[in-house]
């Protein structure tokens, strides 16, 4: 009678780590569109002389609820940084400024005008995105 008792304890907590490790991983996942991509470009393509950005990775944070693309731009590891925001929709308009951070960093890159809804040209702009 323990043999069984134990067996059927054992498969009910390996159902419940399955379970709850799936559902644990899918909040984590985040998926970031190309058209959600190309309007982070646009973002930063207005505000910084850049020729080349390289979306790494898109994460969200559980305990915050806020998630964070990381990029680089330029193909230069001192380049690197990442865009912060509360919730994915924020990334479905390509109207908008960003300031990258740290500012000493970018400032050398930072265009001295600009403004939230100027055309931008990323036609001279090495676009690698993130595929998912």
């Amino acid at each position: 009678m323990n043999k069984k008792v134990v067996l059927v304890l054992g498969i009910i907590i390996t159902l419940c780590l399955v379970i709850g490790g799936s559902i644990y991983m899918r909040k984590k996942y985040v998926n970031i569109t190309e058209n959600q991509q190309i309007n982070v470009a646009t973002w930063i393509a207005r505000s910084y002389y850049i020729s080349e950005i390289t979306f790494l990775k898109v994460s969200k944070d559980n305990n915050t609820g806020s998630i964070t693309l990381y990029l680089e731009l330029n193909e230069s590891e001192k380049f690197k940084t990442g865009i912060t925001v509360n919730d994915m929709t924020e990334f479905d308009t390509p109207n908008g400024l960003v300031g990258l951070n740290p500012v000493s960093v970018f400032e050398k890159l930072r265009k001295s005008e600009n403004k939230k809804d100027a055309p931008v040209d990323l036609e001279k702009i090495e676009i690698k995105f993130i595929r998912g």
